[in-house]
């Protein structure tokens, strides 16, 4: 739930705009920009992210369904399950971690 909601404040503030959605979810994870490697190698994760829930309905409507608040209607669920999972990744890594 918190990863979605990441994304869903990511996704209004940055609106289409993919880098900076990456921006916004990495200064309030990591407190840091990303570097332009981090950020060429996260272009093919989305993309990818993309093209699975936007083939499965099922399963990006049930991972936006996950936890007791609502997800923003406005944004496509396809849309909304990729950009979850790579706020997902970003809490997960081990500099979030031991921050």
């Amino acid at each position: 739930e918190a990863s979605r909601r990441l994304a869903e404040v990511a996704i209004q503030e940055r609106g289409k705009d993919e880098a900076g959605r990456l921006d916004a979810i990495a200064l309030r994870v990591l407190a840091r920009p990303l570097e332009t490697a981090e950020r060429k190698a996260l272009e093919p994760v989305i993309r990818d992210l993309r093209d699975h829930y936007a083939r499965d309905g099922k399963a990006s409507q049930a991972l936006v369904a996950v936890g007791d608040s609502r997800a923003d209607a406005s944004i496509p669920a396809p849309e909304l399950a990729a950009w979850t999972m790579v706020a997902s990744q970003f809490f997960n890594l081990d500099e979030a971690l031991n921050k």
